[in-house]
């Protein structure tokens, strides 16, 4: 059985850590790096079924770090994660031809199949997949004063924060338009 090579792309330790434990433990093969030039160097040496890239990274940006990546010809399904969501970003993913743009913080679990979505995409088998999710994954976040909960069928994000203050922020799930065909 082929695993799913999974890279993390997050100039934070903690985020790393989570991240290459969590998957792990869902069966894949995850690499990390703290910064782009680190991403661009496994990139070289290695092939990659989907990858996680920070949106702030410390020499660039991980929009500027997914475009390198197409440039280098790779069609590899890149999540982009961020805590600083605004239009200009997501447009950015959407050109640069991102997977998905997810905001932090997030539920490993949905994150998880965000990723299986992603590698599955690209014709990756279904043996490579991850064999289970847990039913019920508290948020990694709430060690670090926040929860981060689905709500209703607005696909909307309630961030509480340590003050108890609660912000609603819309998850943007980046779409392509599928060309339309011309009637004749």
């Amino acid at each position: 059985m082929t695993k799913t090579r999974l890279l993390v792309v997050d100039d934070e330790l903690f985020v790393r850590e989570l991240l290459e434990e969590y998957f792990s433990k869902l069966d894949y093969v995850v690499d990390t790096a703290d910064c782009a030039e680190r991403a661009l160097e496994l990139l070289e040496e290695r092939e990659y079924q989907a990858a996680l890239f920070d949106l702030k990274l410390p020499e660039m940006s991980g929009i500027e770090l997914l475009q390198q990546v197409r440039a280098l010809g790779s069609s590899m399904p890149v999540v982009l994660m961020t805590g600083y969501p605004t239009v200009d970003s997501a447009v950015g993913a959407l050109r640069g031809q991102a997977a998905d743009y997810v905001l932090k913080p997030f539920r490993l679990q949905e994150l998880a199949g965000t990723v299986a979505a992603a590698a599955n995409s690209v014709g990756v088998s279904e043996d490579a997949s991850p064999e289970f999710l847990p039913e019920r994954q508290e948020p990694a976040w709430e060690s670090a004063g926040m929860e981060a909960a689905a709500s209703g069928n607005q696909n909307r994000v309630r961030q509480v924060s340590g003050r108890g203050r609660v912000e609603s922020v819309r998850r943007l799930r980046l779409t392509r338009r599928q060309p339309q065909s011309s009637r004749s």
